[in-house]
């Protein structure tokens, strides 16, 4: 029998096993299921988040599959779109977790479930069209500039995109849950009627390869400098999904 077992597995592609492995629970960004603005990041010590456009975090604790979260989570309190107002408080009742594959399920001391994610990583997650709408200067992130339009496309291999005069392209890479490496990026040469434009040109290409991480959550990417800070961010185009 275990002769059987062992020819099995041999069979089944490393890919497929990779695919099937359940995620780390440290550092996967977790979207939460039926909603695409609701998201948790436990990062060792404590597990924060968007839920909406608000923002939260609490401390938890984990024993084998037993966890703790709180008891007290901070959270922002803007009333808007997509807001769950019960997300913090069941949040605190959690007893115990189980990650499936790409599936995070937080239950109850009675093994009621509270809460469950999907995986937002990986290939998958990036893939599509992007509009940027902020990136980093050198000195700060801003916003686009008024009237232009710098975008990001992820293929399977490749990134491409426009800068606002010039089409772009060059090779991408991610590992982990969510480490990910653009570039070295190749760019048109036509010159900007406007020199502001070059400017934002310039200055987003370079902050496209000082990319380290990325999270995408919803229909927002965020791309991450080393240290934490903010390299660019975007939106979905629009009519694409994120094939999470």
């Amino acid at each position: 029998m275990l002769a059987i077992v062992a020819v099995l597995s041999a069979a089944i592609p490393a890919a497929a096993r990779a695919a099937t492995a359940p995620l780390p629970l440290r550092d996967t960004n977790w979207v939460l299921r039926g909603s695409s603005t609701v998201n948790a990041v436990f990062d060792g010590t404590r597990v924060h988040g968007e839920n909406a456009c608000n923002s939260y975090g609490a401390r938890y604790t984990v024993r084998g599959s037993r966890m703790r979260i709180g008891p007290d989570v901070a959270a922002t309190k803007v009333e808007c779109p997509g807001l769950d107002p019960t997300y913090e408080a069941l949040l605190v009742k959690v007893a115990s977790f189980r990650v499936a594959g790409r599936i995070l399920t937080l239950r109850d001391g009675r093994g009621r479930r509270l809460l469950s994610y999907r995986a937002s990583s990986g290939k998958a997650a990036l893939h599509g069209g992007w509009n940027a709408t902020s990136y980093y200067t050198g000195s700060a992130v801003q916003s686009v500039e008024p009237g232009s339009t710098l975008t990001l496309e992820f293929t399977d291999e490749r990134v491409s995109g426009n800068g606002g005069c010039n089409t772009f392209d060059g090779d991408y890479a991610v590992r982990g849950v969510d480490r990910i490496h653009i570039g070295p990026l190749a760019a048109t040469q036509r010159a900007c009627a406007d020199p502001a434009l070059d400017g934002q040109e310039s200055r987003y290409l370079a902050a496209l390869e000082l990319a380290v991480r990325y999270r995408v959550t919803g229909t927002s990417l965020t791309l991450y400098r080393a240290g934490g800070t903010i390299a660019a961010t975007f939106e979905r185009a629009t009519g694409l999904t994120s094939g999470t």
